[in-house]
């Protein structure tokens, strides 16, 4: 039984644990140039990358005035607003920059 307890309160341990970093302002949205073709006009395809845990999503766009404005500013992956709505890549609608 005391197992069985230990393991129970283990595994919630775990599952509370920010294993990929979405809550820690480290992430940063950073164009990718390989995927040009698969933006939408007036779109441009980017990551949102994290590196320290090199982690990233690239199945994202947004628009070119937005990411020359935010470049370099660090996130929190759960602060970015993106469009759920339709194919990928995804719009990033907003971000809600911690620094």
């Amino acid at each position: 039984m005391m197992i069985k307890t230990k393991l129970l309160f283990g595994l919630l341990l775990l599952a509370g644990c920010d294993l990929n970093h979405e809550r820690k302002c480290e992430w940063y949205l950073v164009p990718e140039p390989k995927n040009a073709d698969k933006a939408d006009a007036g779109y441009i395809p980017v990551c949102a990358r994290n590196y320290t845990t090199n982690k990233q999503n690239c199945l994202l766009q947004a628009k070119f005035d937005f990411v020359k404005e935010n470049f370099e500013r660090k996130f929190r992956l759960v602060d970015m607003d993106v469009d759920e709505e339709g194919r990928f890549p995804r719009k990033v609608k907003s971000i809600k920059y911690c620094d």
